[in-house]
């Protein structure tokens, strides 16, 4: 590339040396025309002089690159968009021959290009044109981050007024024309932050500070990005592609604690609430809490923060058409118990912008309506029974999910509540029914049963609409569940387990190894369960 830059010199300083009086009246007249305000008489100047110019320089040179450029950006100045990507495709053609296809010179360019195409209502070349300038900025470090987030939230801002002038023009496509943008956008910001996660895990690579600086600078820009993107889709009601955008950011922070990645977090869930995905809304909740517990100092006024969020969303999914309304209501409170406790042992936290001593009311004010609104209680002894809770849980306990909610459910709720709640968290127990081979006791033969794990229950069938069992076992009353090694005694069956019962030994035999597997984890999940909701022994 060098080399053509040269030889592209060396043959316009011949010329020069030949015409040199035609030459300095030429590139004179030139320069003067240039240096102009912007106008028609400037474009029709430096267009009448493109003929003499191409007599004292070679066409690819410097410039004529230049001329070109000033010529498209006059020309973009009075509106004459046809002409000004017509000069601004040449003076590229030049840029690309003299410093290559990569260089800053023809980023430079391609943003000349890229504003004319919009303003002229070329949307897509306009975005393929930037997306070509962002990524040879990029890559070619020809700028900073942040200033590659200013630049495409500029041309967000000017693709969407520009789109707004047309729907004037256009009333009849409004719609349509409204929606096409919004796809150009997204897939423009998408193709960006593709190739900012390119450059950032190439940066992780390389541990010096210098380089970390730099990372940081990139991560920074590509939350930025992130955000714009996932506003964008969210616009748009393309929501699980919001989703998405959320999810790959949260990978690429991983757990770092940043400020923007409890933004992204508090996003995701309220996304998650927008399309009623309840589960989602609850799993991200304990993810979002972990992520606290993990970065955030216990106790701080950050996982205050994320505990007061927390709660809020799900005393509200409580409202909703929800499976879980009451472990919901349930895990809002021990969110605000836990809120309340932090507090109190670090002298006050903040909600918003609202004082310590007006939050800690607030949050006293949330915990004893909750209470008040599911038990049959006097005020008065709400009252007591807040104080209490504060006095015989710790922050500690109440962040431990299972038993925490256990707890709340078995000494602060009347039994016909902590029943309901019991049936809701029946429905996430872990459930399985299928075909098992059970050994004869006496016998020692194998017999093909109809096996079910239902709540805390074991059961049994002959077959798999039998009306009665023929045997059930109590799944907290099982001592232990082990696989058994293969031996000749249990032949023809290889996949063997026993469940040892104070009453007797099941051995059970399941056709293949992943089905036995299954069955083993899913009875430990229970086991566990009941030996958790068991063990509770807190109490006010």
């Amino acid at each position: 590339m060098a080399e053509t830059f040269i030889n592209k010199t060396i043959e316009t300083n011949q010329r020069f040396m030949k015409k040199q009086q035609q030459y300095a009246e030429t590139i004179t007249q030139v320069i003067k025309t240039c240096l102009e305000d912007h106008s028609i008489n400037k474009i029709n100047s430096l267009k009448t002089l493109l003929p003499a110019i191409e007599e004292v320089v070679v066409k690819e040179s410097p410039i004529c690159g230049y001329l070109m450029y000033i010529l498209a950006d006059s020309c973009r100045k009075c509106n004459l968009y046809e002409d000004s990507i017509h000069f601004g495709n040449q003076s590229l053609h030049i840029r690309e021959i003299l410093y290559g296809e990569d260089s800053n010179e023809v980023c430079i360019c391609l943003d000349l290009l890229s504003l004319s195409m919009l303003e002229f209502y070329q949307y897509e070349q306009s975005s393929k044109v930037f997306l070509r300038s962002f990524k040879g900025k990029a890559l070619g470090g020809y700028t900073t981050f942040s200033q590659l987030v200013l630049d495409i939230n500029k041309f967000i801002v000017s693709i969407t007024e520009q789109s707004s002038v047309l729907k004037k023009k256009l009333q009849l496509q409004q719609q349509k024309q409204q929606f096409k943008v919004n796809d150009i956008l997204i897939n423009t910001l998408v193709e960006c932050n593709q190739c900012l996660q390119k450059i950032y895990f190439e940066s992780l690579k390389d541990t010096s500070n210098q380089s970390q600086e730099r990372t940081a600078e990139i991560r920074k820009a590509l939350i930025s990005l992130s955000m714009e993107q996932s506003k964008l889709q969210l616009n748009d009601k393309k929501y699980l592609n919001a989703i998405k955008t959320y999810q790959e950011i949260l990978k690429i922070l991983n757990n770092s604690g940043l400020k923007e990645e409890k933004l992204i977090y508090e996003s995701l869930v309220l996304t998650y609430v927008k399309i009623e995905k309840y589960d989602q809304v609850k799993s991200t909740i304990d993810s979002f809490i972990q992520m606290g517990v993990k970065c955030y100092k216990v106790p701080s006024i950050d996982i205050a923060s994320v505990l007061w969020f927390s709660g809020k969303v799900l005393e509200d999914q409580s409202d909703r058409a929800s499976q879980t309304k009451l472990c919901d209501l349930v895990d809002a409170l021990r969110y605000y118990l836990c809120t309340f406790k932090i507090s109190r042992e670090i002298g006050g936290v903040t909600i918003g912008e609202e004082s310590t001593a007006v939050a800690q009311k607030k949050i006293r004010e949330k915990i004893e309506t909750i209470l008040y609104n599911n038990r049959p209680l006097k005020p008065e002894e709400v009252l007591t029974l807040v104080d209490g809770m504060i006095r015989s849980t710790t922050t500690d306990f109440l962040l431990n999910g299972s038993k925490s909610q256990n707890w709340l459910l078995k000494y602060v709720y009347p039994d016909f509540m902590a029943e309901d709640a019991l049936r809701e968290k029946f429905d996430q127990l872990p459930t399985k029914t299928g075909f098992l081979f059970k050994m004869n006791g006496l016998m020692k033969s194998w017999k093909t049963r109809w096996f079910s794990v239902e709540r805390d229950l074991l059961s049994y069938y002959k077959y798999n609409n039998d009306p009665k069992p023929q045997g059930e076992l109590q799944i907290l009353e099982i001592k232990s569940i082990e696989i058994l090694p293969k031996d000749k005694k249990f032949k023809p069956y290889v996949h063997c387990f026993q469940l040892v019962h104070p009453k007797h030994t099941l051995i059970l035999a399941a056709e293949t190894e992943e089905v036995m597997k299954d069955w083993v984890n899913i009875l430990n999940k229970a086991k566990q369960y009941w030996e958790d909701w068991s063990n509770i022994s807190l109490s006010l």
